[in-house]
């Protein structure tokens, strides 16, 4: 009877473990509604061989902790050295308990394993990416950005199979956590995963083409370092931390997508090792900055070149040169910062720290290291990263517009500086906007009045001065008669010492008015000279409407405006004829007709007051005076 039990206990006890799974039990406090359940613990491991999800009758080779890769598993020898290599396939199971009851849970599916692998809630297919195989090296790769949805069952209970094979990548497994969350919560999150990375992805593009557009502008190299450095972060999110290339084309190609990924690990330190030194050489004084840079290159090349089955297994050289090099760029910058404290280089190392950080966080989680219960820092850090660039591409360009204003201010200066020499008349006269345009030997010709202006017996007069009281005596007189013409849209075109040569391109009557004027000012001219002690002085004033020439001349290294024109020479001939016929202001008959023709266009009438005046040579001049003063100008 002893003999009997005996047996009837071994075959219990053989039938208890060949049908027994690792169980796992939802913790009560996980059940509430928005709750996520993460199934790090121990699944039962199948090396080898895809088990059926009803075979309950296979044992497993052994337990093994999710998330992990199978390179390290205890293994037999043969099985144990194509592992190392990341190549094989195996089952992975594990029966949920107290889940609950009859309600539809989903879970995120993009690289919970690299290469390739299929899901089992119980009997049922909830989920493919790329085509598994147990025969390894008929592995068809892909990856997509899906979630996988079961419904538990009447007791809360659910078994899961994942079937993996891998015939690229330098490792494989279910290399990351299960996470569990009801369909309703798992979509929403979805969404605005979607939404949120997204914007950031936007963002950084944004950055990405004002700096280009700087570079364009200003050819400024920290301008596309600066756009290629953040490109190799816009990189990585698009392409592993949340691939949205793969949500907007699903089948893009799965080599690609991993090359994409390795661009940011070994581009990244290049190239912002590159944008640090183009801000500031200093901080690569004694370390080239291109010689931390050119190994990025090499793996770029060979990113490019080789196939994924081999880029894949340099990576770990990547990740070491990618930590490297961000520690002697922060050690360089602190050290510069030291030597020479400035708010760009703080903003600097800041940046890199953060970037640092996140890039040795995600390390870290890749190799299963112990590390914020398996939460990576990078995407956070790339969020930090863009608020703080913006931040400092704002300071950046605060400080630019300042100068640019300073800038504008003294080239407004300047501007008006040669507006002293060269009057901005004649630069409009030209369509110019400022005197950097004008070239040498432009003209124009125009029909315009010629005023022509003089004191009366200066020479005698200043022979009874000094020189300082001549040049006080002129200047005042200047000073008086420039800003009438100016009022008339009158251009001085030259100072003769004593007179002044003034030409009016709008109309005659513009000329005739401004002289009646500039004779009325010299009546308080004269008024306050007299106070000071100083003579009267008088001017004669000539009128005449012609055909001007009016261009650049000299040589490159001095230019002047030049006025050419018989007509000139009449309009000086007529100023001196008020000397012989003692008239304060004579106009030619050209500039009286003009001046008419242009009233009686405008429908007005125009009055004239003066008197006409024959010479010698039988040419007809006017004299023409203001009516309030008469002609005792």
């Amino acid at each position: 009877m002893k003999k009997v039990f005996s047996i009837f206990s071994l075959i219990f006890l053989f039938y208890t473990q060949a049908f027994s799974l690792t169980e796992y039990s939802v913790p009560e406090n996980l059940k509430q509604e928005d709750s996520s359940i993460t199934l790090n613990c121990l699944w039962d491991f199948y090396w080898g061989k895809f088990i059926s999800p009803d075979d309950f009758e296979s044992q497993a080779d052994f337990q093994i902790n999710v998330p992990s890769v199978w390179n390290e598993y205890n293994l037999n020898k043969e099985a144990k050295e194509l592992a190392k290599k990341g190549y094989g396939s195996a089952t992975y199971r594990l029966k949920i308990n107290n889940l609950k009851p009859e309600t539809s849970y989903s879970f995120m599916t993009f690289a919970l394993s690299y290469t390739a692998f299929e899901v089992y809630a119980d009997d049922q297919l909830i989920f493919q990416n790329g085509k598994p195989c147990v025969d390894w090296k008929k592995t068809q790769p892909h990856q997509k950005l899906d979630y996988a949805t079961f419904t538990s069952n009447k007791d809360g209970s659910k078994v899961l199979t994942f079937h993996i094979s891998n015939n690229v990548y330098r490792k494989d497994g279910l290399k990351r956590s299960v996470v569990l969350k009801e369909t309703r919560k798992i979509k929403e999150d979805f969404t605005r995963n979607v939404a949120n990375y997204c914007i950031l992805s936007g963002i950084l593009l944004a950055i990405i083409i004002y700096s280009v557009l700087l570079f364009t502008l200003k050819k400024n190299s920290a301008n596309i370092f600066l756009a290629l450095f953040v490109l190799t972060i816009l990189s990585r999110i698009v392409a592993q931390i949340f691939p949205l290339i793969k949500y907007f084309f699903p089948d893009f190609s799965y080599s690609i997508l991993f090359k994409i990924e390795f661009f940011s690990i070994f581009m990244g330190p290049a190239i912002y090792t590159l944008y640090l030194n183009s801000l500031n050489s200093q901080i690569f004084k004694h370390v080239k900055a291109i010689f931390l840079a050119i190994p990025g290159f090499i793996f770029f090349v060979l990113d490019i070149v080789l196939p994924i089955r081999i880029v894949n297994r340099i990576v770990p050289l990547m990740q070491i040169y990618l930590v490297a090099v961000i520690l002697i760029d922060i050690v360089l910058i602190i050290i510069n910062n030291i030597r020479h404290k400035s708010y760009i280089s703080f903003f600097t190392l800041i940046t890199l720290l953060i970037v640092g950080i996140g890039a040795t966080s995600d390390i870290l989680i890749i190799n299963f290291v112990a590390h914020l219960h398996g939460h990576s820092l990078l995407p956070l850090s790339f969020i930090i990263y863009s608020i703080t660039q913006i931040s400092l591409l704002a300071y950046i360009q605060n400080k630019n517009q300042e100068k640019v204003y300073e800038l504008n201010e003294h080239l407004k200066e300047t501007n008006n500086a040669y507006y002293r020499f060269v009057p901005k008349e004649f630069l409009d006269f030209f369509s110019k906007k400022d005197i950097t345009e004008v070239k040498l030997g432009e003209w124009k010709t125009q029909k315009m009045a010629i005023l022509s202006a003089d004191i009366r017996n200066f020479t005698a007069t200043s022979e009874k001065l000094t020189e300082i009281e001549v040049f006080d005596m002129l200047n005042s007189y200047l000073k008086k008669v420039a800003p009438i013409i100016r009022k008339y849209n009158g251009i001085i075109e030259k100072y003769l010492g004593d007179g002044l040569i003034a030409i009016f391109p709008d109309n005659s009557l513009s000329a005739i008015k401004c002289a009646i004027e500039m004779q009325e000012e010299m009546i308080d001219l004269r008024k306050d000279f007299h106070t000071k002690g100083l003579p009267d002085i008088k001017i004669g004033i000539g009128i005449h409407y012609g055909q001007l020439i009016i261009g650049t001349g000299g040589d490159a290294n001095r230019m002047t405006e030049i006025s050419l024109s018989e007509d000139i020479d009449i309009a000086v001939r007529t100023e001196a004829a008020t000397k012989i016929f003692k008239k304060p202001i004579i106009v030619t008959k050209e500039a009286l007709k003009n001046a008419a023709d242009e009233e009686r266009k405008a429908s007005r009438k125009f009055d004239f007051y003066g008197e006409r005046l024959q010479t010698m040579s039988n040419q007809i001049l006017y004299s023409v005076y203001s009516k309030k003063s008469g002609n005792v100008l």
